[in-house]
């Protein structure tokens, strides 16, 4: 006996809930898969336009610097250099979306720590060269002011002679100092015992005395005042380069101060 002929319509209609199921799960895989793919791709990217940020900080603090130490024909230089680097960088590295912006990539990483690097030798460079030599003031306005300052020794540990006085009184002794952020700072000792508050050489005070700043070959003395968290710096005196054997150039524009 033959069997009941098959429904064939039935079969299908059973067979397309599968279909369907099968094309919507092919549908929803292809966006998905694309986009755990590319989530590995962003963080990387990430990554590096975080280690360009830092390294544009490193070169930016250390431009700043170097600036600070230079005259004004130096920073003209400085500037023209800088951009000189900036077209040599983004032609090798690419140039960013914005006009004037880097592209952040790891060329530019890489290129952007090496100037800060150079900067940051140079910012260096500039502080441990600045600082050398014998300076001096010399007025005879008044009572006289009459003040050396030899630096025997260069850094990272500096160390020297001062004096500082007029025709009635004054006080010598040794001093010891480090560089800082382009600045030398100082602790002084007596060996005259005319400075109040001073140790006797070679004891120096555990706080700085003062601080000196290169400018144009010229030493900027620099003296605290006030105490504790009020404590600050003014300007004392311009200090000239000396040579051996030499006097300081006479400052002839009498002050009560001088």
């Amino acid at each position: 006996m033959l069997g009941k002929p098959l429904n064939t319509t039935r079969r299908c209609a059973l067979r397309a809930p599968v279909l369907l199921g099968l094309v919507f799960a092919l549908i929803v895989a292809v966006p998905y898969g694309a986009s755990a793919a590319s989530a590995p791709q962003q963080e990387t990217g990430n990554a590096i336009a975080h280690d360009y940020d830092l390294q544009d900080a490193r070169l930016n603090a250390a431009y700043r610097k170097l600036v600070g130490s230079l005259d004004v024909a130096q920073r003209k230089a400085l500037r023209d250099e800088e951009r000189q680097w900036i077209a040599a960088r983004d032609k090798v590295c690419g140039k960013g979306a914005v006009p004037g912006g880097a592209v952040k990539n790891a060329c530019a990483v890489a290129k952007t720590s090496e100037r800060a690097d150079e900067l940051e030798r140079r910012v260096s460079g500039a502080s441990v060269v600045d600082f050398d030599g014998s300076f001096g003031y010399r007025s005879d306005c008044n009572s006289g002011h009459y003040v050396e300052f030899a630096i025997k020794d260069g850094g990272p540990n500096f160390s020297g002679t001062w004096s500082d006085g007029t025709r009635v009184g004054g006080d010598f002794g040794d001093f010891s100092g480090q560089v800082r952020e382009g600045k030398l700072y100082v602790r002084f000792c007596t060996a005259g015992g005319g400075q109040k508050g001073l140790p006797l050489c070679p004891s120096f005070p555990e706080q700085e005395g003062a601080y000196f700043v290169s400018e144009r070959g010229a030493l900027t003395w620099y003296r605290p005042v006030g105490t504790g968290a009020s404590r600050t710096f003014e300007k004392y005196l311009v200090l000239h380069r000396v040579d051996h054997g030499a006097k300081a150039p006479l400052d002839t524009q009498c002050s009560e101060d001088n």
